[in-house]
């Protein structure tokens, strides 16, 4: 009996032993079940190749020659495919090419500067006028991983048996490698467009040559800058269907279809009836959005150098609608306006709404607010924004400083810093890249010497005849380079 006790207790203290040596074991060894990273099962909400991790390639499964990126999504093998429920290497290609985009947020109409500088109503008239609804003014958070998966996948078809109409449009995408889908109409209600036109295509304005002579400065060759428009109101219109219905990726350059936009949005709040206007329709806009989401798809292959995309705050909404899961935690809270700071940015504005133009060959300054001379009162004349010279200030050429305060003990204060000088232009033909540098040069004199302090420069001089320009606002290095 001794024996069996003593036998039993010791069983007892080996077994304990033994479970101590594992469970110490199993602490230590960075290979053991605790330690090992456990694969996340797919939520119902996710098809492969999801889960994951953003921002890495996906690789491509099906064997298929994607030596030369560009042409294959050209290809109509890619983008003529039958829509299917899984994600495929074509859908890969474009992931992988918006890699290297920098997804940023949208940037929407500011209220308060608009009413600073007393465009707000002329502005919200022409919104209301083209029924853009609430597109360019209600700001979203932003999901760049959602945005990416749109971006690399968003497809628009239309019935096959017939002509092209707005309703029977759908925009199809996936999100973690689910495709979702949303009808064109839908897409109106999403930002509260007009839903009278069946078109999805605009047509180009006519008289695009004698609207051009009305609202912008040099002849009309095709394209120009939004600084060319005087307008202020017009001006920031223009920057706002950029940033937001036209998806551009270069918003200072306008277009033909621009200006077949800017037309209709403005004939009305003054009479443009004497300009040729036959056979221009304005496009739903639903289809129109469309359309040029799925011509962004592409630009990550087109051109050379980072591109950067700014539209995804638009789509927001469209997943919303769609039941795409958001994840708070990661969304991008910044909402972007096109505020003062942003103006003077772009050299439209400084601090004092100082308004920054060009009359024919001359940069001229206006002292904003002046609702009597920028309110558009239904007259054409308003738009041409002409203002009288009594209205306008010169711009600075030279700089004449006054003599410096000595300071006490007779120290003389430091000098200020040499004014940079004005370029030479010479009255011939050159290579536009040499023009672009030139423009850019005698805009950062002249800036230079209107943001000068009052008591370093006190005598205006007229500017130096700086030649035209398409190419003189200060904007982002890729849209000066391009």
């Amino acid at each position: 009996m001794l024996t069996y006790s003593f036998y039993f207790s010791f069983q007892m203290s080996t077994d304990s032993d033994t479970e101590r040596e594992r469970r110490t074991k199993r602490r230590s060894d960075p290979a053991g079940p605790s330690n090992r990273r456990i694969p996340r099962v797919p939520r119902d909400d996710e098809r492969p190749p999801w889960p994951h991790v953003d921002k890495t390639p996906i690789a491509y499964r099906e064997g298929r020659d994607f030596s030369d990126p560009r042409a294959v999504v050209s290809s109509r093998e890619c983008t003529d495919r039958a829509l299917t429920e899984q994600w495929d290497d074509f859908d890969s290609l474009h992931y992988n090419a918006w890699i290297d985009v920098d997804i940023e947020p949208t940037r929407f109409i500011d209220p308060e500067v608009t009413h600073k500088m007393r465009i707000q109503d002329d502005l919200y008239a022409m919104i209301a006028q083209l029924g853009l609804g609430t597109m360019a003014t209600h700001a979203y958070d932003l999901h760049v991983p959602l945005v990416r998966q749109f971006m690399a996948s968003v497809r628009l078809t239309y019935r096959p048996d017939g002509p092209k109409v707005a309703g029977d449009g759908v925009l199809s995408f996936f999100a973690r490698g689910k495709r979702y889908s949303i009808t064109i109409p839908q897409l109106c209600s999403i930002y509260g467009f007009e839903e009278d036109s069946s078109s999805c295509r605009f047509s180009p304005l006519p008289g695009v040559n004698d609207f051009w002579k009305i609202i912008g400065t040099g002849s009309w060759s095709g394209s120009a800058t939004q600084s060319d428009v005087r307008h202020p109101t017009l001006r920031y219109f223009l920057r706002a269907i950029a940033n937001t219905l036209l998806c551009k990726m270069e918003p200072n350059k306008v277009r033909l279809h621009d200006l077949s936009l800017l037309f209709p949005a403005v004939n009305g709040l003054v009479d443009l009836s004497h300009l040729d206007t036959a056979g221009l329709v304005v496009p739903n806009l639903g289809a129109l959005f469309a359309e040029h989401l799925i011509s962004l798809k592409k630009k990550p292959f087109t051109g050379s150098g980072r591109k950067k995309e700014s539209v995804g705050s638009l789509l927001t909404p469209i997943f919303e609608l769609c039941g795409v899961r958001l994840d708070r935690s990661t969304a991008d809270r910044r909402h972007l306006f096109m505020d003062e700071q942003h103006l003077t940015h772009c050299v439209w504005l400084n601090e004092s709404l100082l308004w920054f133009f060009r009359i024919d060959r001359r940069f001229r300054m206006f002292q904003l607010p002046h609702a009597s001379l920028t309110d558009f009162d239904h007259q054409v004349d308003r738009i041409r924004f002409r203002p009288d010279d009594e209205f306008l200030l010169e711009l600075t050429t030279e700089s004449r400083q006054e003599p410096m305060e000595r300071g006490v003990g007779g120290s003389q204060a430091a000098p200020a810093a040499p004014l940079p000088d004005f370029p030479d232009i010479p009255d011939v033909p050159m290579p536009e890249a040499d023009f672009q540098r030139t423009v850019m040069s005698a805009l950062r004199a002249i800036w230079a010497r209107v943001t000068r302090p009052p008591c370093a420069n006190r005598r205006s001089v007229r500017a130096s005849d700086p030649g035209p320009s398409h190419q003189y606002q200060q904007e982002e290095d890729e849209e000066a380079a391009d």
